[in-house]
């Protein structure tokens, strides 16, 4: 999904079962994307906030990235 410099993004993390999705939502365009991947019952014991850059890319964000409201549970 493409987006613009300054766009929020809504991203929920969700477990069912043993399928984790994932769902990005831009708050300005409500724009939606989603990725769900079987991880076969392996467990999860940490998170990582971070931007991936495309691989082999040179890429990097255009601005500070900033995290507000995030919760784990």
């Amino acid at each position: 999904m493409s987006v613009n410099v300054g766009d929020t993004l809504a991203i929920d993390i969700v477990l069912d079962g043993t399928n984790w999705t994932q769902l990005v939502t831009d708050q300005q365009t409500n724009a939606k994307v989603d990725f769900t991947i079987d991880l076969k019952n392996q467990e999860q014991d940490w998170a990582t906030w971070a931007i991936e850059e495309p691989q082999g890319s040179n890429v990097k964000p255009a601005e500070d990235v900033v995290f507000t409201k995030s919760v784990l549970t």
